[in-house]
């Protein structure tokens, strides 16, 4: 009876903790979004002067648009901090990065659709998946849960 309550009483503390630190707040998802993308673009340009970086797969067709990333344990911050000393470059406003690895695909097809599938390390947001058609986005979900409601905050994020 005693090992039975202690158990229950282990659960009720422990079970809610995990439940709720594994829901990321609209910032959080909106950070790892951005970021992301630009990851996606960085990796993109950093290969048009050569190779894709290590821990990533490119396949591009130049006639159709589309490409593919696959990404495999990719160390973002070293990643995106080579390239800043590559071009030179200091930001104001820096990206934040929530996470310090990316594992999974980005695709774009050839109608410039975005589609991302991605696990993250190091955050609250564990897993990201984003659709797209043309410029707008369709489907936002972090760690299984629906972020659409942060579309309109994201279309606007560069103007």
């Amino acid at each position: 009876m005693k090992k039975t309550l202690l158990t229950v009483l282990m659960l009720s503390i422990l079970l809610p903790a995990t439940l709720f630190a594994a829901t990321p707040t609209d910032e959080e998802v909106y950070q790892a979004t951005v970021a992301v993308l630009s990851v996606f673009g960085l990796v993109f340009m950093s290969s048009m002067f050569g190779e894709a970086p290590a821990n990533v797969t490119m396949d591009m067709n130049m006639e159709t648009g589309s490409a593919m990333m696959d990404f495999e344990n990719f160390p973002v911050e070293d990643f995106t901090e080579s390239m800043a000393e590559m071009m030179e470059t200091t930001e104001e406003d820096p990206i934040v990065f929530g996470f310090s690895e990316m594992t999974g695909k980005i695709l774009v097809n050839e109608a410039g659709n975005l589609n991302m599938d991605v696990t993250l390390t190091g955050g609250n947001v564990k897993t990201l998946v984003m659709t797209s058609e043309g410029e707008d986005i369709v489907s936002i979900e972090a760690n299984g849960k629906s972020y659409n409601h942060l579309k309109e905050q994201l279309m606007n994020a560069g103007n």
